[in-house]
């Protein structure tokens, strides 16, 4: 039971496969079909994608500086899920009002 509504001023992001209604400007991502446990770099991505404001490379560079150290393996399933976010036809983010 968190106040993720706290300090928000225009729109939040929540991943979920659920519909939730809050006051604030909500877009919803389900980045379970992304296959990522954590969640965190689809969102990153998702963002990225529907916003224009990180391009893809970014990401990727960044993944490969940032997560080098955890190994090839780690690099290369980021890299994809990256990837695939950005080959998503349509924005993956949902807004819901």
């Amino acid at each position: 039971n968190v106040d993720v509504e706290s300090g928000v001023r225009e729109a939040i992001i929540l991943n979920s496969k659920r519909p939730i209604h809050l006051k604030p400007r909500t877009f919803i991502a389900d980045v379970s079909k992304f296959n990522d446990p954590i969640g965190n770099i689809t969102m990153v991505a998702c963002f990225a994608k529907c916003t224009g404001i990180i391009s893809r490379e970014s990401l990727i560079r960044s993944v490969e500086d940032i997560f080098s150290k955890k190994g090839e393996e780690i690099v290369s399933r980021n890299k994809k899920i990256i990837n695939d976010v950005f080959a998503e036809k349509t924005c993956p983010l949902e807004l819901k009002r």
